[in-house]
């Protein structure tokens, strides 16, 4: 191979290391907590996070689970300002038709509704600042 191609390998590489690791050098931020509504652990659920503020990154998400999220430094989230929305449903004991039911499913199942409040979620009043590093942040929720 000769000096180009070999400098042309070593810039290939160069920028993929880029994109993997960041070439900001910035530190990614990684975050975990507990979510509780109204007290009680959320069981089954989702948390987003967005940049706000001039923060400039990619979104972070995570399920919930038995009241436990964690957004890991897989997802490149960066230290800054994060509007972060919450959602969780639970059924209510009642059977609704199934939406488009196609032949040999169940006609009916089991309803399934959005209990945590829109200031939690679509019209989130929730923020986050994230340093480098882990983060831990608990969500109580009313």
């Amino acid at each position: 191979m000769n000096r180009v191609g070999q400098l042309l390998n070593v810039l290939v590489v160069s920028s993929a290391l880029c994109v993997v690791a960041g070439c900001s050098g910035q530190e990614r931020a990684t975050v975990k907590g507990k979510v509780t509504f109204q007290g009680e652990p959320v069981a089954n659920g989702a948390l987003r996070m967005d940049p706000i503020g001039g923060t400039e990154g990619p979104s972070g998400r995570s399920s919930i689970a038995n009241g436990q999220y964690e957004i890991g430094p897989d997802q490149g989230l960066v230290p800054g300002k994060y509007r972060v929305s919450i959602t969780a449903v639970k059924k209510t004991g009642r059977k609704v038709k199934a939406p488009e039911a196609l032949e040999g499913e169940p006609t009916e199942i089991e309803e399934e509704i959005q209990y945590i409040p829109e200031r939690y979620n679509v019209a989130s009043e929730l923020e986050i600042d994230l340093q480098p590093g882990e983060n831990v942040k608990d969500f109580d929720l009313q």
